[in-house]
């Protein structure tokens, strides 16, 4: 009896050790960019804790009172170089560091708490790095390009199924 049990310890010690190739969540995770020559680090939100980080292939997301949470999640080479192209579009690399839209009035409002974007973006030997506070819901042409790019990038986070496996955030900013 002794020996039975001991042998059946060890086989279920065997077995639970093995894994199923199929198995999404215990399979490896393997980051391995398809483009390595575009990466790029991509904060948005009030806090910037949203952060998508295609160098590691990590998303981060912010959930307000509960500590962010973070995925791995990896965006394809159709969508980065989606990404570039609308970059290129714009003229992305041109813009200052910092943006800030100038307007010739005090009496345009203020959105609070506002969105806040800020991009780190790699290219072979480019490196930029943009900030950018939208506080001001102005029409102007660079903030319009702006916001599209914005927007596109936070569509394709959105449309993962990495993302929309996540929890909602409890709460939210005034």
């Amino acid at each position: 009896m002794y020996k039975k049990v001991v042998v059946f310890i060890i086989l279920l010690l065997i077995l639970g050790n093995c894994e199923r190739i199929d198995d999404p969540i215990i399979k490896d995770f393997v980051c391995e960019s398809e483009n390595n020559s575009i990466n790029f680090i991509f904060k948005y939100g009030i806090t910037l804790k949203n952060i998508l980080n295609t160098f590691d292939c990590k998303y981060q997301k912010d959930l307000i009172l509960d500590p962010p949470i973070e995925i791995n999640l990896k965006l394809s080479k159709t969508e980065i170089d989606s990404i570039y192209t609308k970059m290129i579009e714009i003229n992305f690399l041109e813009y200052p560091d910092t943006f800030i839209i100038n307007f010739s009035t005090d009496t345009i409002p203020e959105i609070t708490p506002s969105m806040i974007y800020y991009f780190y973006l790699e290219n072979d030997s480019i490196q930029k790095q943009f900030y950018w506070d939208d506080a001001h819901p102005i029409q102007d042409d660079k903030a319009d390009d702006l916001r599209s790019l914005m927007m596109e990038v936070i569509e394709i986070i959105h449309s993962k199924n990495e993302y929309k496996n996540l929890p909602d955030p409890r709460g939210g900013y005034i």
